[in-house]
């Protein structure tokens, strides 16, 4: 059997509808208040809007969910793109000018407008302010602070609307529906835990919900393996800077805001790579610091040489940054699907010995025997359900153990029924 490759749940339980994206309603009704006099075919005072706030807590998302919901074409600019004037004129300028291909209207979107800094920020800056008076579409700029003291001469072009971080309990139900989509048991305590956590960031709680996934259930047990260092920056942000970054600084700053260990942002690295390369030598190049990260980092655990971990953290994040040769293309992330077998692998043997543990002592056998002579047994004599609960009563099974012997006997009928 196959195994399904994982899609990136931020992505997979978007919301399509504005009215689906969770809190802030007063930011949402002046956003489409505003929208709405574009779509009338009316141009309002401000011809663009800032929205500002935290990061995860919906600004993007609400851009593009009107975009879809609207039937908008949708031009995205990131900020931390543009500091080449010929992009700009030809994608940020000549895009407002221009009739769409498909005779749709437009909606520009500028992301991290807070991150445009350095010798060039001013042109830029100006260049954006052109983009403003010039553009016959509406104009979206997304900031984490919308107050930087360089963006004032776009604050005064702009519809200002802050959006707030989201509630505790807001998070836990939207968390709780995925669960239920996704036919996953979860304990509503373990929910508020990760809610907790991501200090109002939807994006970074999903995150987390995903990682806790792997390990079949959500409990309290499977939150508390989460890294329990601050969050600077979410998986995405992370990867996303790695992967772009042009010089040994900002590539080797993703070791502090990854929210997991190293070992970890190697298989999120190891999983995206090509989707963002594009340039075969270039992903050569990037697969090989990799496949050199591995050795070392094999070496310090054989050795225990420490220095070597050195090297691994300098090929994983400079190593590859630095490979490429021209800018990588935009692409969708995917869950590490290592990660998630190997998770998987580790939670099932958690359970069997548990199992073995319990069932030893009412038995008084070894750990072994239990193994050889019941353990093995069981799936196929669980196929008799009678069996199956007079046993799980008689041992006190919790539920999951429950359901790990089910999905045993389960698969041995799937076998029998090929032979």
């Amino acid at each position: 059997m196959s195994i399904r490759r994982e899609e990136i749940w931020t992505i997979k339980h978007k919301p399509r509808r504005i009215e689906d994206i969770i809190g802030n309603e007063e930011a949402k009704k002046a956003f489409l208040d505003w929208l709405n006099i574009w779509l009338k075919g009316k141009v309002p005072v401000k011809k663009a809007v800032l929205l500002y706030g935290p990061p995860g807590i919906g600004k993007t998302l609400l851009a593009e969910t009107a975009a879809l919901q609207f039937n908008l074409e949708l031009i995205e600019i990131n900020a931390g793109d543009i500091y080449s004037l010929e992009f700009v004129k030809k994608t940020a300028l000549a895009t407002s000018k221009e009739t769409s291909f498909v005779n749709k209207t437009k909606l520009i979107l500028v992301d991290e407008l807070d991150s445009i800094e350095g010798p060039k920020a001013n042109y830029v800056l100006s260049m954006l302010i052109d983009l403003i008076k010039e553009s016959r579409y509406p104009v979206v700029f997304i900031a984490n602070d919308g107050w930087k003291p360089n963006l004032f001469q776009i604050r005064n072009l702009c519809l200002m609307i802050e959006m707030k971080k989201l509630s505790t309990r807001s998070i836990v139900n939207y968390l709780a529906n995925i669960c239920k989509k996704e036919n996953l048991k979860y304990d509503e305590e373990a929910l508020k835990i990760i809610a907790e956590r991501s200090e109002g960031d939807m994006r970074s709680a999903i995150l987390d919900l995903q990682f806790c996934s792997i390990y079949g259930r959500i409990g309290i047990r499977e939150v508390n393996l989460l890294s329990p260092k601050d969050r600077q920056s979410d998986v995405f942000n992370s990867i996303r800077k790695l992967i772009y970054a042009t010089n040994l600084f900002s590539a080797k700053s993703v070791l502090d805001e990854f929210p997991y260990d190293q070992d970890t942002l190697l298989l999120w690295i190891e999983e995206n790579l090509f989707r963002f390369y594009t340039n075969p030598k270039d992903l050569a190049l990037a697969y090989d610091k990799l496949s050199k990260a591995d050795i070392y980092r094999a070496r310090a655990n054989r050795e225990r040489y420490w220095r070597f971990l050195l090297y691994f953290s300098d090929l994983i994040t400079a190593g590859v940054a630095l490979s490429k040769s021209q800018k990588p293309t935009y692409a969708k992330m995917q869950f590490p699907q290592t990660l998630k077998v190997l998770s998987g692998q580790k939670r099932i043997r958690e359970v069997r010995d548990s199992f073995l543990e319990k069932i030893s002592k009412k038995n008084h056998l070894s750990k072994s025997k239990a193994l050889n002579e019941i353990f093995w047994y069981l799936p196929v004599m669980f196929k008799n359900e009678k069996f199956a609960n007079e046993f799980i009563k008689k041992y006190e099974l919790s539920d999951e153990l429950a359901d790990y012997l089910k999905n045993l006997s389960s698969n041995i009928d799937l076998k029998l029924k090929t032979k």
